[in-house]
């Protein structure tokens, strides 16, 4: 029975599955590592525990993009990536309350003479910020549009797209709990609002500080990263789709600093972490590949 089950999960098993499967079992040996210092340790465990059943099963499911049913197994992800970033939110203040905003602050200093933040202040206007918070939010749908995109088209550089975006989101994830951050809105003058006057982005901004408990999450810049990578693979479907991903990127890096949701330094970290993302993303998939294959 048991070589059974096993020749079927190694029948379908792609190496994002292997690679979120490193992922959870590693959040799942921090938590049992740091149980005395987590309020709520048993809680992550389950969770962590919970995904990984719910990966198995996703793993037995066909990953050929002609079988209707390889549409669960594909993208999965959308929907375990915010359970885990979540997760975070309970993990990271108590296994590494150091924030380093304060390094981060001093850093950008250095760079630009000035917190970056305070020199836009003078640029801020109501139609600008609805625009960049606009920019902002753009994130959250990019993967999983230029996923659709792929899986529509039949691509197989699908499940490398899934890959390389999901190895993004861990290492990004890594940096989190070694680097914990807020970020210059939670740091800066409470009094002065970006938001004022606007009446979309002030929503799109208190929607995204009520979902996101997760607050830690600002070194490196997610955004920058994933939105990178994102364009990208953009170029893989022709040069009107590396447009449209260019000019949203460009906005939504500026957005992060405009809006304060991260520092210069951020932004330089994730742009660093796509490049080595982009990097070896493809022959750490073809290590994975040989290991499914033998």
């Amino acid at each position: 029975m048991w070589q059974g089950f096993l020749n079927r999960i190694k029948a379908h098993i792609l190496p994002y599955d292997i690679l979120t499967a490193v992922f959870i079992i590693l959040l799942l040996g921090i938590t049992s590592f740091f149980h005395s210092q987590l309020p709520r340790a048993n809680h992550l465990a389950s969770i962590y525990i919970s995904l990984f059943i719910a990966l198995i099963f996703f793993s037995m499911m066909p990953r050929d993009l002609y079988d209707k049913k390889a549409f669960v197994h594909l993208f999965y992800p959308v929907f375990l990536i915010p359970i885990i970033f979540e997760s975070l939110g309970e993990l990271i203040p108590y296994v590494n309350p150091h924030f380093i905003d304060a390094t981060l602050f001093k850093m950008d200093t250095f760079l630009c003479g000035n917190t970056p933040c305070l020199l836009l202040q003078k640029w801020i206007h109501p139609w600008l910020t609805e625009v960049l918070q606009l920019a902002y939010t753009s994130y959250y749908f990019m993967p999983l549009i230029l996923g659709t995109v792929f899986f529509i088209k039949k691509d197989k550089r699908l499940s490398s797209f899934i890959f390389a975006i999901l190895l993004g989101f861990y290492l990004s994830y890594i940096g989190y709990l070694l680097f914990p951050a807020l970020g210059p809105r939670f740091w800066l003058d409470p009094t002065h609002s970006v938001y004022k006057n606007t009446y979309l982005a002030k929503w799109l901004a208190y929607c995204l500080n009520v979902l996101e408990k997760n607050k830690t999450d600002a070194f490196p810049s997610g955004h920058t990263q994933i939105s990178l990578m994102c364009t990208y693979f953009a170029s893989y479907l022709g040069k009107g789709w590396l447009f449209l991903f260019g000019i949203s990127t460009t906005l939504l890096i500026i957005s992060t600093i405009y809006c304060r949701y991260h520092h210069v330094t951020d932004v330089i970290a994730g742009i660093a972490l796509a490049l080595i993302c982009l990097k070896i993303a493809p022959p750490l998939e073809k290590h994975i590949w040989r290991w499914i294959k033998s």
